[in-house]
């Protein structure tokens, strides 16, 4: 898929997760352990690139400063090309209800400044980009889930999905 490859191209290889899962771990609130893990799902002719700044490997962006909270970005974009298609999956996990909104929106900013800068150096993506933020959340998972709830928009067109085992790329792709 030419748009992965071109996206490819320009980011490190540090950066670039070759997974087939999301995953996350750390400490909650309490200082108790916690792991998170989503398989993900994808569908015949749905190529993704899987991009993760891991602060424990990599500092994001040193050049801010910390207490400001310009240093957030979300867990994974997810770059899914689906014919001359291009989709930016923001992707929060979070163990608790904590907001992922912030870093979310900061992450949509970051991905446009990936994309614009593969453009700046001569490579073509298609003009057909469309955004989805996706926040999952542990705590979500505790009570029985409807279909309708399983996927749920928020007033700041955040996604809310709450699958306990996969992530499905196709029904993303769809909302």
């Amino acid at each position: 898929m030419p748009h992965l490859k071109n996206l490819k191209k320009i980011l490190t290889e540090e950066v670039i997760i070759k997974s087939e899962f999301l995953s996350e771990k750390g400490k909650d609130n309490s200082g108790n352990d916690f792991s998170m893990r989503r398989n993900i799902r994808s569908h015949k002719g749905i190529d993704y690139l899987l991009f993760r700044l891991d602060p424990d490997k990599i500092k994001p962006f040193p050049y801010f400063n910390k207490d400001i909270g310009l240093s957030k970005i979300c867990d994974y974009i997810m770059f899914v090309q689906k014919s001359n298609s291009l989709f930016v999956i923001l992707i929060e996990l979070k163990l608790g209800k904590d907001s992922a909104t912030e870093q979310l929106f900061a992450s949509e900013e970051f991905s446009k400044f990936i994309i614009n800068s593969c453009k700046r150096v001569g490579f073509i993506l298609t003009e057909d980009i469309q955004y989805k933020k996706v926040k999952i959340s542990e705590s979500a998972l505790t009570r029985p889930k409807t279909a309708e709830e399983m996927c749920k928009i928020d007033e700041n067109n955040i996604i809310h999905y709450n699958h306990k085992n996969e992530f499905q790329i196709m029904e993303i792709l769809h909302l």
